[in-house]
């Protein structure tokens, strides 16, 4: 019998002996039933699948996140949006949160991933109810939004949009009137 240790690199090509397992003498024998063959599972198209990145961060750090996700090969980032985040004091507000945020959604895209952009959580000029988070009173202000968006270099990036985030979860969805 080997023993492997665990910084022991086993290849392919290596065979190693298991342990014969014999019963005592006299003691019960047990039948062991090998269960069905392992279903083979269809390949993954890596193109078909994505990660969710946090965007309110540094640009620094953004720039760590997408390198980290590079070498996972897969095709679609979502990035959502916190509009009240992105535009606090009110609609066509272009300042610095949504600069930064124009330049990690170039900063995306260059190696080549496409982008679902998920919007969500609408600022307080917005909406009436301030229960946890939900749309705007005026679903205009929210497609305005988009639409401010989609006219800056965000745009140039987006291969997709999400409108909201989870309409299953209530906390998401507070103030439909």
């Amino acid at each position: 019998t080997e023993y492997i240790e665990p910084t022991d690199v086993v290849r392919p090509t290596e065979t190693l002996s298991i342990p014969t397992v014999t019963n005592t003498p006299g003691a019960p024998t047990q039948s062991f039933t090998p269960g069905p063959s392992p279903t083979p599972l269809p390949g993954l198209d890596l193109n078909q699948m994505g990660l969710q990145l946090y965007s309110q961060l540094t640009y620094d750090d953004w720039a760590v996140v997408v390198g980290i996700t590079e070498p996972t090969g897969v095709g679609w980032i979502k990035i959502q949006a916190n509009w009240a985040f992105l535009q606090p004091d009110g609609p066509n507000d272009w300042n610095e949160a949504m600069q930064l945020f124009e330049r990690q959604i170039q900063l995306a895209a260059r190696p080549g991933f496409n982008i679902l952009l998920s919007v969500a959580k609408a600022p307080a000029w917005s909406r009436s109810v301030f229960e946890e988070d939900g749309p705007p009173d005026d679903p205009q202000a929210l497609a305005d939004f988009i639409t401010f968006m989609l006219s800056t270099k965000i745009g140039e990036s987006i291969a997709a949009i999400e409108i909201w985030n989870e309409p299953n979860l209530a906390r998401e969805w507070r103030g439909i009137l």
